[in-house]
This record gives structure tokens, sequence and C-alpha cells, in this order.
């Protein structure tokens, strides 16, 4: 029950079968040779194969347990901070826009390394040049505010 390696190769395995299962649903050959749906059955046979043979080396001889592998103290910390900066962003970005809910989740992961000052100024840089990118020369719509941006 404790054993991290067993619950990530079941995990990776019960992917496999989904992946596997999705891919049956694409043309597997067509007239010119193999078709989009060759490659991922095979990826997910691959894939399931391997992590039925990592479920038996870490049922057999390797043990990982979730005490040796999950973060504490500060570290655990920040990445419960990153993910819930993540879910405000996802939260947020459809009513604010882009820029503004890019500057909150920046300046969240910033906020462990700068003081606020440079975290805010560090974020509003980062995002506005990610926008001006993917807005202005990539041609990539992102989510705007009612002030363009």
């Amino acid at each position: 029950m404790k054993n991290a390696g067993a619950w990530m190769a079941c995990a990776l395995m019960a992917f496999a079968l989904v992946m596997g299962w999705q891919a049956l649903t694409l043309r597997y050959y067509t007239k010119f040779g193999p078709g989009p749906g060759f490659m991922p059955v095979w990826s997910s046979v691959l894939l399931f194969l391997l992590s039925a043979a990592y479920l038996w080396e870490s049922l057999r001889r390797d043990v990982i347990r979730f005490r040796d592998i999950l973060p504490e103290g500060k570290t655990l910390w920040r990445n419960v901070t990153i993910l819930l900066a993540v879910l405000v962003f996802i939260l947020i970005v459809p009513y604010t826009g882009f820029v503004a809910a890019g500057i909150v989740l920046l300046l969240a992961v910033f906020l462990f390394d700068f003081k606020w000052y440079a975290g805010l100024a560090l974020s509003v840089t980062i995002i506005l040049i990610f926008f001006y990118l993917f807005r202005t020369l990539l041609k990539v719509p992102l989510p705007v505010n009612a002030l363009g941006w």
C-alpha cells in the first residue's frame, strides 16, 4: 500500500489501456501504408509492457516508499503554492485575460526567491514579452479582457 513504484506502474498501465482503446478508433492501416492508429497502438502496447515489468520489479525488489519521495517542509509549501497558482490562473484567465492572470501566476512563483517588488517587475516584464511574442509575432489567440490585454 505504501509502495509508490507499484502505484505509478498501475497508473501507467491504466493510461496505456486508455491510450490503446482510443488508438483503436483510428485507422490502423491505409492503402498507402500505416495509418494514424499504427503508432499509438504500438506505443500503448510498449508502455503497458514496460509498466508491467516495472510493477513486477517494484513488487519484488525495488520498493520506493511515498515518504522517501514526497517533499516536506518548505519544499512542500512551495509545490502547493505553485499548484494553487496554476489553478487560480485557470479559473481567472477567461475573465481577466492572459496578462493579468499570468502576472498573478508568476508573482506567486517568484515570491519565494525575490522581494515582492522585484517579483512583480519580473512577472510584468516576462508576461508582456510572452504576450507580444505569441499574440503579435506568432498570431496565437490569447484570452484578453475588456481592455484588449
